[in-house]
């Protein structure tokens, strides 16, 4: 009797849960909505099959472009100089026509894309440091030119980075990959394991260290400083 009267709370725990979780389905009308910035922010989170198009501008701004029953529940918050973009938790989108959101803002110091996340840059990004962190299926594709730029990247996200850099920090493991051949780098410090793979162009200096079944190709004639290449990782250049 007591199994049973588990199995049965246990049944109307998830009726609960179940009910307390609204299943939406876009209805095919977009709408454009312009969100309200009450403070200024360097940084940005995305998630949740969002589509992020940032640019750089002179202020800060905020647009959101969805189906009409579904823009209420994308949710832009800013918080200590941070913007997080992200549906809400009380919500399944079954289906939809766009979750898109156009960002513009001065500067940029940090990046954070997961859960299927998508940001892409609608305009070429000065910067003096940037750091990138894309983890599940998260994606970046960013046109970038700046000092230093550092990039994490786990599970199976994908980046697309192309621009000039003076010093390129990557750290990537599990499925990520790395396309960035049009990234002209002058020093990188590279840490790749897992099955993770990176394609990137250095001029002036290397230092790598590739584990598990890692790769990484590089194009140039950099001085590789440092190489530890273990289990059946790769270093290799392009050819």
């Amino acid at each position: 009797m007591k199994r049973i009267g588990l199995i049965l709370l246990g049944m109307l725990m998830a009726g609960a849960v179940s009910a307390e979780v609204k299943k939406i389905k876009g209805t095919g009308y977009l709408v454009v909505h312009d969100r309200q910035v009450n403070q200024p922010f360097t940084r940005v989170s995305v998630q949740q099959s969002i589509t992020l198009y940032i640019s750089q501008g002179k202020t800060e701004g905020i647009t959101v472009e969805a189906d009409d029953n579904i823009i209420p529940y994308i949710k832009t918050e800013i918080k200590n100089g941070q913007l997080n973009i992200f549906l809400d938790p009380e919500v399944i989108i079954r289906g939809y026509t766009a979750m898109n959101v156009s960002v513009s803002m001065p500067v940029i110091t940090d990046i954070n894309v997961a859960a299927a996340g998508r940001l892409e840059g609608s305009s070429p990004f000065t910067v003096n440091k940037l750091e990138i962190v894309a983890s599940g299926a998260g994606s970046v594709k960013l046109e970038v030119k700046g000092s230093e730029v550092d990039v994490e990247a786990s599970g199976a996200a994908r980046l697309e980075l192309k621009g000039e850099v003076e010093q390129f920090d990557l750290e990537m493991s599990s499925a990520a990959t790395l396309k960035a051949w049009e990234l002209r780098v002058k020093n990188c410090d590279a840490e790749i394991s897992g099955a993770a793979k990176a394609e990137v162009s250095i001029s002036g200096q290397l230092e790598a260290e590739i584990s598990s079944a890692g790769i990484l190709i590089y194009d140039g004639t950099p001085r590789i400083t440092k190489q530890n290449v273990t289990g059946r990782g790769t270093l290799v250049k392009r050819r």
